[in-house]
């Protein structure tokens, strides 16, 4: 049976990637399923019709979150991270390459944490799992604004490394894919 689901507005295979918890709002032609219907069934349609005559789509609030997401926890996790390389050496008294190590920590925790990411995102729901993420990352930087030690920074390090993960190389194509079919290439 075929229920409506904008598949001419653009919606990707979003059941398997955004989730369990969103799985009953979507709707399905066969066993491709479409997007997301917050509306019931009837009003879907009306909604189809005017998403395709140039009203607002769903999808782009959904490319605003992803650049939202890269901005602030990759942003602050990476790219500030110079800033405080030679203050914070010379507070401890280390070379900048001992306290730089912990950057390298950074990395080390995501290559780990990709494959894990990738099958705690397949199976729950995306929303929980980034919200995890993202006290990661907001506990990791929490904890190195307290660090007293060396080793210190390094468990922030990884904490970071494993919280800013699937901000950087998971979630934005996995969001961009189940959204926007038509344009996947734009965005």
């Amino acid at each position: 049976h075929k229920t409506p689901c904008g598949a001419e507005a653009g919606f990707g295979d979003a059941k398997q990637c955004l989730g369990p918890s969103l799985a009953p709002h979507l709707t399905c032609s066969g066993t491709r399923c479409r997007g997301i219907s917050h509306a019931p069934p009837e009003e879907s349609v009306t909604q189809t019709k005017t998403n395709k005559a140039g009203g607002f789509h769903y999808a782009y609030a959904i490319v605003a979150a992803c650049i939202a997401m890269t901005c602030l926890p990759c942003a602050l996790v990476l790219s500030c991270a110079g800033i405080f390389f030679t203050p914070v050496s010379t507070f401890f008294g280390v070379p900048k390459a001992t306290f730089t190590l912990y950057f390298s920590i950074v990395n080390l925790a995501m290559m780990v944490t990709l494959p894990v990411w990738g099958k705690v995102m397949s199976k729950t729901d995306l929303r929980v799992s980034l919200s995890v993420a993202a006290v990661l990352c907001g506990v990791g930087l929490l904890g190195m604004s307290a660090s007293q030690a060396m080793w210190q920074f390094y468990v922030c390090g990884a904490v970071l490394g494993a919280g800013v993960a699937p901000f950087i190389y998971l979630a934005i194509p996995t969001l961009i894919n189940a959204w926007c079919v038509k344009r996947v290439g734009f965005f």
